[in-house]
């Protein structure tokens, strides 16, 4: 698993809120920082995080609390895959 270079991973405290986890290519193409806001398919998404570069899947990667994609429909239907947080240990699940 990648690891965070600015800030913080996602967090169970993160359910409901519309934040996100960016990888290092995905935050070096659109210029967004930790703090910055960035849109995904008409929603604004706050990053607390950014993964160190990896040089593979990771760095196209964005991360979003699980709950609040479902009850984005729009961000449903682009998802090709989900990672999960366990609340317990907070280690994702693929």
């Amino acid at each position: 698993m990648p690891q965070v270079a600015t800030r913080r991973s996602l967090t169970a405290e993160d359910e409901g809120e519309y934040v996100t986890v960016l990888g290092s290519s995905i935050a070096q193409k659109r210029g967004v920082a930790v703090g910055d806001a960035i849109s995904l398919q008409d929603h604004t998404f706050d990053a607390v995080g950014i993964l160190e570069p990896t040089v593979s899947t990771p760095d196209v990667r964005i991360s979003l609390p699980f709950s609040t994609v479902r009850t984005l429909p729009s961000l449903q239907r682009s998802c090709r895959r989900c990672s999960l947080i366990d609340d317990e240990t907070t280690e994702a699940k693929q």
